[in-house]
């Protein structure tokens, strides 16, 4: 069984990808967390100061300041990590010297492994080198390092069958130690 594929990544896969595997997926959740962390406690360190100021904190006063919180925290917070995110997606497709990773790429996935080819670069990845897989709503992505993966967008499975295909192909040969490290 083998699956053959041709593709181009568009800055849209890439800022999925990296928002995805740098912030979303589950290996970052500690992460978060202390990003999260940090920024309560920066709210908690200037109530502190308010109280050391000797001015009185009146109730209305922690009453704004906490919807305040919960406004930056909930929304503000978020839409600014993603935006950030994609203003390096956008940085990093702009840039000449990565236009190589956007260049028309052909993959063929069987049981020996994933196949990856372009107009500049060739290799053969074994299912024993995977370390880590991920899929998200709109990607596939097999890594080989803690930072280097095979991204397929799943715009370019055209039928549910070259899906099925996929999905067997990777539940087969996927080392079963990744497979059980990426499910939650």
């Amino acid at each position: 069984m083998k699956l053959n594929l041709e593709y181009q990544l568009t800055q849209e896969d890439y800022f999925d990808f990296t928002y995805y595997a740098t912030w979303i997926a589950q290996w970052n959740k500690r992460k978060r967390i202390i990003y999260y962390s940090r920024i309560i406690i920066l709210c908690i360190a200037i109530i502190i100061f308010f109280h050391f100021t000797g001015k009185p904190l009146t109730s209305t006063f922690l009453i704004i300041y906490s919807v305040f919180l919960c406004i930056y925290i909930f929304l503000v917070v978020p839409f600014w990590i993603k935006s950030n995110y994609k203003r390096v997606a956008r940085k990093f497709f702009k840039d000449e010297k990565n236009v190589i990773f956007f260049s028309k790429s052909n993959l063929e996935i069987n049981e020996s492994g994933i196949f990856s080819s372009d107009q500049h670069t060739s290799a053969h990845f074994r299912w024993s080198s995977v370390v880590k897989y991920a899929e998200n709503e709109k990607l596939y992505m097999v890594f080989v390092s803690d930072s280097n993966a095979i991204i397929i967008p799943k715009r370019i499975i055209s039928s549910s069958g070259n899906k099925e295909i996929l999905t067997t192909i990777f539940q087969q040969n996927i080392p079963l130690q990744v497979q059980l490290h990426n499910k939650f």
